[in-house]
């Protein structure tokens, strides 16, 4: 599947996704706990969508208030 396509994808899932809303309250806690952080394995695969300005913009303002993507990249994908 190509980005465009699997972006597409991750816009239309992700947003009701309970797996992502779990993660956005576990991830107020800090340091995020690497539980909270594994419930982000099952989308790995939509990583290369972050280099999509508006996808980006769409995650940083869905994880607004309780972190960030550059949070998750440092805690989560070490």
């Amino acid at each position: 599947m190509d980005t465009t396509q699997l972006c597409k994808e991750a816009q239309q899932q992700l947003p009701g996704d309970p797996n992502i809303a779990a993660f956005k309250k576990c991830a107020a806690t800090k340091p995020i706990p690497q539980d909270c952080c594994a419930k982000l394995a099952p989308f790995a695969k939509y990583l290369p969508c972050l280099k999509t300005p508006e996808y980006r913009s769409a995650v940083e303002a869905f994880l607004s208030g309780t972190t960030s993507i550059d949070e998750v990249r440092t805690t989560c994908l070490v």
